[in-house]
């Protein structure tokens, strides 16, 4: 599976929720139900390449970092420099955008399906 696979595999795993944070991606990229990523890309995900795949996401406007900020503690988006620096990833929440839903349904349609389709 390539860096833009990857991608499209934690884009997926946000399409259902406002935001997911870096542990909870984890685990629904992981699970080990048939239909799960691991399962069709055939091994585990590791966290690192998780980070750069939000990373680049983030860098082409397809998800937004977001962190609970005093004093309502509500989430807000923060600047991607601070991601991992001053807020710790498992700190962090990400937020798909339109943007990345859009991305992502096109290459669900264009070859996702095709190349995954046990998914």
């Amino acid at each position: 599976m390539n860096a833009r696979e990857i991608q499209m595999c934690v884009m997926d795993c946000l399409l259902d929720d406002d935001v997911e944070s870096l542990p909870l991606l984890m685990q629904a990229l992981n699970d080990e139900a048939s239909a799960s990523w691991r399962t069709a890309r055939g091994q585990a995900f590791s966290v690192e390449e998780v980070q750069a795949a939000l990373q680049s996401l983030n860098a082409t406007g397809h998800v937004t970092p977001c962190a609970e900020e005093p004093p309502a503690f509500e989430l807000r988006p923060i600047p991607s420099h601070d991601v991992g620096v001053k807020i710790p990833w498992e700190s962090v929440w990400f937020h798909l955008e339109r943007k990345g839903r859009e991305v992502f349904t096109r290459w669900w349609e264009d070859e996702g399906h095709r190349k995954y389709p046990r998914r």
